[in-house]
């Protein structure tokens, strides 16, 4: 094999794996993100199937409901989920995934003045599969 050959081989090999690394940082979903009330953020869970969706909406007497729905999961499968806002523990709780392979937990906490910080994590402690979201919200 030439050396013209080889250095035309080794320069494609180095574009494929600049390729294969820049597809891999642009599929990384992102979890962090500033919403409007109303709105909701979507993602995959890691080292395992599944896709969550938070959502935060205004409730009437300066309230806000927090919905956190995990889909596709699988049937039957036991989930640890805790949630948070601005720092305090405001779920921990075990669901069961049901007939459509998912569950949800829904909370409403009292809306404080400025941004409001959510956090969710759900862990299934079978598979070790982990959906994380996080979201800042301003009213």
């Amino acid at each position: 094999m030439s050396s013209r050959i080889r250095r035309t081989l080794h320069g494609l090999l180095v574009i494929g794996v600049a390729l294969v690394a820049t597809a891999a940082l642009l599929s990384v979903s992102t979890t962090t993100a500033t919403a409007t009330v109303g709105r909701d953020r979507e993602g995959n869970c890691r080292a395992g199937p599944g896709e969550w969706d938070l959502q935060v909406k205004r409730r009437p007497h300066r309230r806000l409901r927090v919905r956190f729905e995990v889909d596709e999961v699988g049937r039957r499968q036991r989930w640890q989920v805790f949630m948070n806002a601005n720092g305090h523990r405001i779920a921990s709780v075990t669901r069961r995934s049901g007939r459509d392979a998912g569950f949800q937990v829904t909370r409403r906490i009292r809306n404080t003045r400025g941004r409001d910080k959510v956090r969710v994590a759900a862990v299934n402690p079978r598979t070790g599969s982990i959906c994380r979201a996080r979201m800042k919200v301003r009213i």
